[in-house]
């Protein structure tokens, strides 16, 4: 928005006068403006929410502080009543999924009290324009739909700005910006190979290897079992496979029925309803603590992308995954939680108050789970395994219940 409010006035960073309308208790983006909004000489702000969903009273002091002149409104219908009303207008939606149920009671009412309303058109000053961190609730939009083709829409530039700003952000972050070249003092540059830009990861050459070398942030290769017979087959009954991938050690410790579900959901998901095998076993050194095996013969696991490899890595964290090569493990690698999932159009957060689950209609805002080091409601699989909270409502899920998958049941502990 600051990039987008700053091309509305021509760079001019003299003065602004804003108005910051709708859920300013949690829009974390509108406490952002109580330092962003710095960079102007006269910061003029209009606060418009009813006092449910006022501003928090440790900003509104820190702009009065830094001399912002302040002034609150109940609802839009107030502010449009009176005649200084801003050509800046900021909304945040309403996170109804943080509110407790006494707010939830008149969340009706407070919609209403911070929603643009065709009268209210004829009140604005000419060259307004309306900005949002989007998305916006698409069941009850505080900026309506229908003034998505007229003059008052800012915030498709907003977003825009906002995108390519976060490429070039994340790009110099990883290291994918500002590494393809170099400058001698007299600001001359010189090109790198891409050749050489292929083998220096973190500044160090490395030879050509698996492309599991990108999956290190949910796969780590295990040492010291090249060349080893694939002896785990036939400890569950099953005829060693001659080439193919093994995946052991799942759901180690959890009961049958759970370990087979799980079984199941990983074949389905990941489309491995092929030849092979599967079974529940016990290993020697510790005999009370069930565990699955899958055995997928033929399966060229370097023709894998990132995207099976991280499913497979969400869905049986802790789990073991050999390589086999005329019958011996060639590579072995143990799998984790990986820090984020998204972009699965088979996950979903159950909480039916985030804004991301389908009940919700919310279009622009997939399913997002970010990693947690150990799962608050039950004991973890694994000493490297744990489970996930939703981006949006911080909602816990053990791992295998971010998966639509519909074969399991509520008994499973899957569904």
């Amino acid at each position: 928005m600051s990039s987008a409010s700053l091309s509305k006035k021509n760079w001019d960073t003299d003065e602004i006068h804003l108005a910051l309308i709708g859920d300013l208790f949690h829009g974390r983006t509108v406490h952002s403006k109580v330092d962003g909004l710095r960079l102007y000489g006269r910061v003029h702000v209009d606060l418009v929410a009813p006092a449910e969903l006022a501003l928090p009273k440790y900003y509104e002091d820190r702009m009065v502080a830094f001399g912002f002149h302040v002034r609150k409104f109940a609802s839009i219908e107030d502010y449009v009543s009176q005649d200084k009303i801003a050509k800046i207008w900021y909304f945040t939606r309403l996170q109804v999924e943080r509110m407790g149920e006494k707010v939830l009671d008149k969340v009706d009412d407070l919609r209403r009290a911070v929603t643009f309303q065709h009268e209210f058109k004829e009140c604005l000053p000419q060259g307004t324009k309306f900005f949002h961190p989007l998305p916006r609730d698409s069941a009850h939009p505080e900026v309506p739909f229908w003034l998505d083709h007229t003059d008052l829409n800012g915030w498709d530039q907003q977003s825009q700005n906002g995108f390519f700003t976060r490429i070039v952000l994340l790009g110099m972050l990883s290291g994918k910006l500002g590494n393809d070249f170099t400058s001698d003092p007299h600001g001359a540059v010189t090109p790198i190979s891409p050749q050489i830009m292929a083998s220096n990861v973190a500044g160090m050459m490395i030879p050509s290897i698996s492309p599991m070398i990108d999956m290190v942030d949910f796969i780590k290769e295990l040492a010291g079992n090249n060349e080893m017979n694939d002896s785990s087959s036939r400890d569950v009954g099953l005829v060693p496979i001659k080439t193919g991938i093994i995946i052991k050690d799942l759901a180690t410790g959890q009961s049958v029925d759970k370990i087979w579900a799980l079984m199941y959901m990983v074949r389905s998901i990941l489309n491995l309803n092929c030849i092979g095998g599967q079974g529940v076993y016990c290993s020697s050194d510790q005999p009370k603590e069930p565990r699955g095996f899958i055995a997928v013969p033929d399966c060229d696991i370097d023709s894998w992308d990132r995207q099976p490899l991280k499913r497979l890595a969400a869905m049986a964290p802790g789990s073991t995954l050999d390589v086999i090569e005329d019958g011996h493990v060639c590579r072995e690698y143990r799998l984790q939680v990986p820090p984020r999932i998204y972009n699965f159009p088979d996950i979903s957060c159950r909480n039916k108050a985030c804004v991301s689950h389908k009940s919700q209609l919310q279009h622009e805002v997939p399913p997002y789970f970010l990693r947690i080091a150990t799962s608050a409601t039950s004991k973890p699989l694994h000493t490297e395994t744990g489970a996930f909270t939703c981006k949006y409502c911080e909602h816990l899920h053990d791992f295998w219940k971010i998966w639509d998958y519909k074969e399991t049941t509520e008994a499973d502990g899957f569904a």
